[in-house]
């Protein structure tokens, strides 16, 4: 189960709110169900909210759990930021 504040992936495109399949958002509201279901905030790169969305938990992964080439990874680098162009520099 997802936690407040978890980053997670869109599996699908939303087409209704301008949201493309790998859009990264931020889980504001845990809906505890039964089924549970979280309100995902998706921002822009400069900061603003695009689209706060109600999702359930197969329409996104979160993003510590997504699988690259050689399975199981962390999607950040290892200064902890993802796409950081500074790896290990904290």
């Amino acid at each position: 189960m997802l936690e407040l504040y978890d980053v997670v992936e869109l599996r699908e495109a939303i087409p209704g709110e301008e949201l493309r399949a790998g859009a990264v958002g931020t889980v504001v509201h845990v809906f505890n169900g039964p089924p549970p279901a979280y309100e995902v905030e998706f921002a822009d790169a400069d900061g603003p909210t695009v689209a706060m969305v109600t999702l359930r938990t197969d329409q996104i992964v979160h993003r510590d759990r997504l699988f690259g080439d050689s399975g199981l990874v962390d999607a950040t680098d290892s200064a902890g930021f993802p796409g950081s162009s500074n790896p290990g520099r904290r």
